[in-house]
């Protein structure tokens, strides 16, 4: 009984440019011939590979990678309680009211980085698929770049104040130290899950507009994945 054989060509990447290797084919009879296969698909990784070491090293000239920006609207509330007197045994406290002061801080710009140092990639060439992944850490918000509302117009104001308390006099002390304190808490709202989420999102878009110009100009088939690792 003759039999037919298939040969199924694997390519190795790691053949250079411009090698030719001989696959044998046996056939019916055991007879042996050569056929050349030219590998095309190796120095197709090699230029991919070369493009993105090329941008990443001069990505690393940067010492962080903006990938996402948040604009917040964040309220700050501090509230005080004026006691003439603590419980002390029988006789119980009393207080000469609670003022409360809110500040509510409207258009607060946060950014979110990753390190280029962090970045890595993989690259899949074959007949069919070729694919290249970059992967980085998570996105983090960079607190260097933590812009504070100074308009005054986006600026709100609300005094609530004890009886024993002067507008004039604590509720402004409260409203200065609530002032002092705004850069923390835009820092941690800018942290809560659902923004670190909205900023992964945008990180992956953006690191994909990074390293797409360059991949489409080598070939257009090239699929462009973003993953992150922790």
């Amino acid at each position: 009984m003759k039999q037919k054989l298939v040969l199924v060509a694997l390519v190795a990447i790691t053949v250079s440019a411009g090698c030719e290797s001989k696959q044998p084919i046996v056939q019916s009879g055991e007879r042996q011939k050569t056929t050349v296969v030219k590998d095309t698909l190796g120095p197709l990784q090699k230029q991919i590979t070369d493009k993105i070491s090329t941008h990443i090293g001069q990505l690393q000239g940067q010492n962080k990678l903006i990938v996402a920006e948040s604009t917040l609207d964040v309220i700050i509330e501090r509230s005080e309680e004026d006691v003439l007197f603590k419980e002390v045994d029988w006789i119980p406290t009393i207080s000469r009211g609670q003022s409360t002061v809110k500040l509510k801080l409207s258009g607060n710009k946060v950014q979110y980085k990753v390190l280029p140092a962090d970045l890595k990639f993989d690259v899949e060439v074959g007949e069919v698929l070729k694919k290249v992944t970059i992967r980085s850490k998570l996105p983090v918000l960079d607190e260097e770049l933590v812009e504070v509302q100074s308009n005054p117009d986006k600026m709100q104001f609300e005094k609530d104040m004890g009886w024993s308390h002067l507008e004039s006099g604590r509720g402004e002390e409260m409203l200065t130290h609530i002032k002092q304190t705004a850069r923390e808490e835009i820092i941690k709202s800018g942290q809560t899950p659902p923004q670190m989420a909205f900023a992964e999102a945008k990180g992956k878009n953006s690191l994909r507009e990074t390293f797409a110009p360059l991949l489409k100009a080598i070939d257009e088939s090239i699929i462009l994945e973003v993953e992150y690792f922790q």
